[in-house]
């Protein structure tokens, strides 16, 4: 995956610079915010160092726990969970305080997201997805490569990419069933295409939800029809770019 990320991280800085060349130029307004920034003393802005080395070491440990949560079976979201509440108890902080600080509003959002998608999938959308794919692509893997890799890229533009995710897993391993063996080419389709999607709306994932509700708090905010506008074109050239890849990766 190292050689495809870096290419798509360099166009995609490439398309900015481009896109956006008249900001990216000096102004009263930026000098003035850089000086603004340099008078910042970031050691201030931290107000409590033993909270943040402890935060760091949950933040640590959770996430070495979550590679190895299959070996004592135990659901990522608990390991997380039981991160989440451990950093509550260390901060010493009323859990009111806090709780008022979350943004409930992504948080339900992603739970309908994936709350819709285990009832697809509960409804056997996987096996009739699985056997129009087939059907459609007469079991080619260069036209299951290219199909996955456009669907994927163009749903998770408009649902969020984990859901997808989560609906295209058993899909694959479905087809991959039906073919008698497991196909690298199609997770590498699947994975490029979901994360490549993500960018194309605000709602592809939450982070683009996350930086839409800083910015607007900030009075910046970020018009949903507006981030289409600059995203999307992207998203289309990243999909063309990273179909050649996958040719000539693994398809020649």
């Amino acid at each position: 995956a190292t050689p495809i990320s870096i290419i798509l991280i360099l166009f995609n800085v490439f398309y900015f610079v481009i896109l956006f060349k008249n900001t990216f130029k000096k102004s009263d307004i930026q000098n003035d915010i850089i000086l603004h920034l340099n008078k910042i003393d970031e050691r201030k802005a931290i107000t409590n160092f033993p909270l943040l080395k402890n935060s760091l070491l949950i933040l640590c440990v959770t996430i070495i726990a979550s590679f190895f949560s299959h070996l004592i079976n135990l659901n990522l979201a608990i390991v997380y969970l039981l991160g989440a509440i451990t950093l509550l108890f260390v901060s010493h902080d009323k859990p009111d305080k806090i709780y008022a600080q979350i943004d409930w509003r992504i948080i339900f959002f992603l739970i309908g997201l994936n709350v819709l998608a285990g009832t697809l999938e509960e409804n056997g959308l996987i096996e009739i997805a699985s056997s129009k794919l087939l059907n459609l692509t007469k079991g080619s893997i260069n036209l299951l490569s290219f199909t996955i890799l456009g669907v994927s890229t163009f749903s998770s533009s408009f649902f969020d990419n984990i859901p997808i995710i989560a609906l295209a897993i058993p899909v694959i391993k479905n087809i991959s069933h039906h073919l008698g063996s497991s196909i690298t080419v199609l997770w590498w389709a699947l994975a490029l295409g979901a994360n490549i999607g993500a960018n194309g709306t605000l709602i592809g994932t939450a982070s683009n939800l996350i930086v839409a509700d800083i910015a607007e708090k900030n009075k910046q905010p970020i018009p949903f029809w507006y981030f289409i506008k600059v995203a999307f074109p992207l998203v289309i050239l990243n999909l063309i770019i990273s179909s050649i890849y996958i040719y000539l990766r693994y398809l020649i």
